[in-house]
């Protein structure tokens, strides 16, 4: 609840300060009295940008200070915990220089424009013409009747759900994007692994086959070599074998003179001895080597392959082993990415089925919600001059439609005369129409829970007599649970007021000010009289104020 308005050197307003009341509060003035300029300062409160200079002439500055009572204000108390301001006190000051930027402070801590929207739109909700016109908005209209459905929760699921699909949606994407730029690189990785894979690098290292191709390639010459050597050792008649064991033989005739002639002799007996079993084993291993010019021809190819593909990726044959793991690393890498576009996609799947849960119970609640509101404003339809009006609540629900509020379109239909079709409200609803229905959607959908302060300014355009009575009545019947506060040049709507204030406009000499004054009930008589319109302050007129102000 507002409890006070304080306002210095604003336009024609030098300084004044406004107790504001709960319950109906009413502001009334002659036209151009400046009844205007208490709202617009209001609007500069809840953080309005500046439009124009609003300076009083010869001023440096002018200040706007506010002070709510939030005590039955949870939202706006856990604003102020979570910003790190006083909760003792909810006071709200714009300070306006004339040649600096403005200033805003929230209980005596300056805090950005932004900040004081954020608070305000949790202490004030202006009713305007202006502002009327939302109605005819698409979303506003969803708002509405998710307000009377009591769908915040849903809304939150829906909201979550929606934000964690789109952002996998985007992740896909990407992917998508990445594995189709991929694709080639992909193809040539394959060719490259089908290539070397046909080497068998695992089979056999190039070490061993360059050892093998050599042992072919110097078998033939190796082969002659262990014949011509053999033929040396033994095969010959002259073979070194013979010839030693022609030297025992003779040396055996002189051992009986010279039996130290035995020690070499022995040695010599144990050379052929090592030289027949290096025979042997030259046989043998002759035995073993053959040339297969196939055999060769094949080893031929494969190392001219190694090395063709070694030049190709450039690097050695002997490493034609790890290109081949790097190659199959990148394989997989790029695989992965197919995986992940998998596992990613099944995470999306799983989150529309739970999106299109959460948006089949929305637009059930939102059905019972159009059903409920159709009938509370057909309920007062007659109390704002719409006898014969009609009005309709469409809503359709689009299957392939993906938002972070559901899957449904809503219109607000109305005709004001017999005969007419339903049509969207911003097609056939006048200023004053709009307006006045906004007013009975302010009614229906106000909370007990949520006690706010609500601004109505020129609610009142356009009607008279009864039909303003009633949008008096309604007023009045919303101040029960909010703090209403009206600019009115009505006397049905005055007349109902709990606190009326009145705005006067005052000239001396070249000097323009406008003051702000509580009336008290024989003023308030007074000015209903005035706001009659009979001319002449009659007995007759106070006498009709008097009525309609015993008809509280």
């Amino acid at each position: 609840m507002l409890n006070f308005l304080q306002i210095k050197n604003f336009t024609i307003l030098e300084d004044t300060t406004i107790d504001f009341q709960s319950g109906f509060n009413v502001i009334t003035g002659e036209t151009g009295s400046g009844k205007s300029l208490v709202f617009d300062a209001l609007h500069l409160i809840l953080g309005a940008r500046l439009s124009q200079n609003v300076i009083k002439p010869n001023r440096t500055h002018c200040s706007l200070t506010a002070q709510f009572n939030i005590d039955d204000n949870k939202e706006a108390k856990e604003y102020l915990i979570e910003n790190g301001l006083n909760t003792e006190e909810c006071v709200i000051k714009r300070l306006i220089y004339q040649n600096k930027p403005s200033k805003c402070e929230i209980n005596g801590e300056i805090v950005s424009l932004k900040q004081l929207k954020q608070l305000t739109e949790k202490l004030i909700h202006i009713h305007s013409q202006h502002q009327s016109y939302k109605l005819v908005d698409s979303q506003y209209q969803k708002k509405i009747v998710d307000i009377v459905g009591l769908n915040s929760k849903l809304l939150v699921d829906i909201k979550k759900i929606h934000e964690s699909l789109s952002k996998i949606e985007v992740e896909i994407e990407k992917l998508e994007a990445i594995a189709l730029e991929q694709q080639d690189r992909l193809e040539i990785v394959n060719y490259h692994i089908e290539e070397l894979d046909t080497l068998e690098l695992e089979t056999q290292s190039f070490s061993e086959l360059r050892s093998e191709y050599n042992k072919q390639s110097e078998s033939v010459k190796y082969s002659d070599f262990i014949v011509n050597s053999a033929n040396l050792i033994r095969d010959d008649h002259n073979s070194i074998i013979t010839t030693l064991e022609k030297i025992v033989i003779s040396g055996q005739k002189f051992i009986a003179t010279y039996p130290e002639s035995n020690s070499y002799l022995e040695l010599i007996d144990n050379a052929i001895i090592q030289l027949e079993e290096a025979n042997s084993c030259m046989k043998i291993i002759n035995n073993d080597n053959s040339y297969d010019p196939e055999i060769m021809s094949n080893l031929e190819n494969q190392i001219n392959r190694r090395q063709e593909l070694a030049r190709k990726h450039n690097t050695q044959a002997e490493n034609l082993v790890t290109v081949m793991k790097e190659l199959e690393q990148k394989k997989s890498d790029l695989l992965g990415i197919y995986e992940k576009l998998d596992e990613l996609k099944e995470k999306a799947k799983s989150y529309k089925i739970s999106y299109n849960k959460v948006a089949k119970d929305l637009a059930k609640s939102r059905r019972s919600a159009a059903t409920k509101i159709e009938k509370d404003i057909d309920h007062h339809l007659k109390n704002v001059g719409f006898e014969k009006a009609r009005f309709k609540i469409e809503i359709q629900h689009d299957e392939n439609s993906f938002t972070n509020d559901g899957k449904d379109k809503v219109k607000f239909l109305f005709t004001a005369n017999p005969g007419h079709d339903l049509n969207e409200i911003g097609l056939v609803a006048s200023g004053g129409e709009i307006s006045r229905l906004s007013l009975i959607i302010e009614l229906i959908t106000i909370s007990d829970h949520v006690k706010r302060t609500l601004l109505f300014d020129e609610v009142d355009t356009g009607v008279s007599g009864k039909v303003a009575r009633d949008i008096g009545q309604m007023l009045r019947g919303i101040s029960q649970t909010s703090q209403i506060m009206c600019i009115t040049h009505l006397p049905q709507i005055a007349s109902l007021a709990n606190s009326h204030f009145v705005v006067e406009k005052n000239i001396k000499a070249n000097s323009t000010s406008t003051t702000v004054h509580k009336l008290n009930e024989n003023e308030k008589i007074s000015e209903v009289a005035r706001l009659l319109g009979t001319g002449a302050m009659s007995e007759n007129a106070i006498a009709q104020a008097k009525s309609l102000c015993l008809e509280n």
